[in-house]
């Protein structure tokens, strides 16, 4: 291999491993880089789908999910304005989601020594408010007409 040098008993745990173009201004190099860890293999689509087909209540919530759907295009709503209303409703979930987890992630108690730094705070809060401002905004217009 190019950059490398080969594999010894006592680096079985290791590679060791060159800049490129160094092998050939240094005999070798000092530093060693550990092997990165495979990626879990995810399962084939098709497999994954048949799984989630045998899981309890699956099919009720498909069926929820789509009868819901039919009822709306069979009572004749225009697709779209469903589809921009179903988002307005959605967007009601903003709020529970981002103001919650700018409290946990603010809390040395539940985050230990990865909880976050009042800069860090700061911002995701001005980001909250900018985002919960312009969806309310949205609501109003969208209501309005």
């Amino acid at each position: 291999m190019i950059g490398s040098t080969p594999r010894r008993r006592r680096t079985s745990r290791s590679l060791r491993t060159c800049s490129p173009g160094s092998g050939t201004t240094e005999p070798s190099c000092s530093w060693r880089e550990r092997p990165r860890p495979r990626p879990r293999e995810r399962p084939v689509p098709e497999v994954d789908a048949a799984r989630r087909l045998g899981r309890p209540g699956f099919g009720l919530r498909r069926g929820i999910t789509l009868l819901s759907s039919l009822i709306v295009l069979f009572a004749g709503v225009d697709a779209t304005q469903a589809l921009v209303w179903s988002q307005v409703v959605l967007s009601f979930g903003i709020p529970f989601a981002l103001v919650p987890r700018i409290l946990l992630t603010r809390d040395g108690a539940v985050m230990g020594p990865w909880v976050n730094r009042p800069v860090t705070t700061a911002a995701a809060s001005a980001v909250a408010v900018l985002v919960i401002g312009l969806n309310l905004y949205l609501v109003s217009r969208i209501r309005s007409g």
